[in-house]
């Protein structure tokens, strides 16, 4: 038995919040605080590895969105997912995060997982920095080679009624699966090398943090650790910069083509409109244009073509 966030979920956060009656995050701050990462992840995974990697990714200011621990577990979970997706606690908690933190397993499910899969889906929608970090047991170069392979139509849940309604939210979206499947691989790629070559830039500062704990230097570790998080930080806030300017680039480059995709239907409206000649002009002319409001003292009054009838009314202005 793989002591996985199922068992943990089972064995520690559903005892420890039946009695309160809220979420282990609420239970332990009841104001809640503000998420600076939203972290998507299989359910599957080592729960060591989990922690693990997040210890690696985040700094101690960081406020992550866990959903087993933001989420009343205790409750009917059904019913908080069950109406519309883009509604559901998952999307919500999304959009309102910095950034997107996954948490790359040794066998790299994330990706085959429908709840994963809606969740990058969010991101790629809002424009969310997304950041993937794999467990320090993963076999990077495997990795490489499995992200030309991906194909999120694959993804599975443990509900097939969960799986057909997060499919048809996917199709339905702007690109469906195939813009999700190739900005997918390509923050895969881009986030493969980002991970290696931080790790190469924080080499020998990792080296020498765990040199001062094996030497029991508390004071030396720390400082080493804090100097170690922020080049992390440092690194990964030029990533940031790079997708959202190329999801800037991406928005920019839809609003040209939907403006000449305007001016090629008003051209076309115009040269259907003198064809048929004045008189059908007159016709196809919206009626804003053809009246236009008077507002007097009484009320709102319209200016038709029929000037004698204006002219026999009394205005006040």
């Amino acid at each position: 038995m793989v002591p996985n966030m199922h068992i943990v979920v089972a064995r520690y956060v559903k005892p420890m919040t039946r009695q309160c009656g809220k979420s282990y995050a609420l239970m332990k701050r009841p104001a809640g605080i503000k998420i600076s990462h939203f972290i998507t992840h299989t359910w599957e995974e080592s729960f060591a590895d989990f922690v693990r990697t997040l210890q690696a990714a985040l700094s101690a200011q960081d406020v992550v969105w866990v959903c087993s621990f933001a989420l009343n577990q205790n409750a009917d979970i059904e019913q908080a997912i069950g109406g519309e997706l883009v509604d559901c606690p998952f999307a919500v908690a999304l959009r309102h995060a910095v950034k997107q933190l996954v948490v790359l397993d040794r066998g790299l499910q994330v990706p085959r997982r429908s709840w994963c899969t809606y969740e990058l889906s969010i991101a790629c929608q809002f424009g969310i920095p997304t950041f993937l970090w794999p467990n320090r047991g993963s076999d990077i170069g495997r990795m490489e080679k499995d992200v030309d392979a991906l194909d999120m139509r694959e993804s599975k849940a443990t509900k097939p009624e969960d799986e057909a309604r997060i499919r048809s939210a996917i199709e339905a979206s702007a690109g469906g699966f195939d813009r999700l499947n190739g900005r997918l691989r390509n923050v895969l790629r881009v986030t493969l090398r980002f991970h290696q070559e931080a790790a190469g830039q924080v080499a020998e500062l990792s080296r020498m943090v765990e040199a001062a704990k094996r030497q029991g230097d508390a004071v030396r570790h720390n400082l080493l650790e804090e100097a170690r998080q922020s080049e992390l930080r440092r690194i990964e806030n030029v990533e940031v910069a790079r997708q959202r300017h190329s999801f800037l680039e991406d928005k920019y480059s839809a609003l040209q083509r939907e403006a000449e995709s305007l001016r090629r239907r008003l051209a076309s409206a115009e040269e259907l409109a003198s064809r048929g000649g004045a008189g059908e002009a007159a016709r196809t002319q919206p009626a804003s244009r053809r009246m236009a409001p008077l507002v007097g003292s009484a009320g709102c009054g319209w200016m038709s073509h029929g000037m004698k009838r204006i002219h026999r009314r009394k205005w006040h202005w």
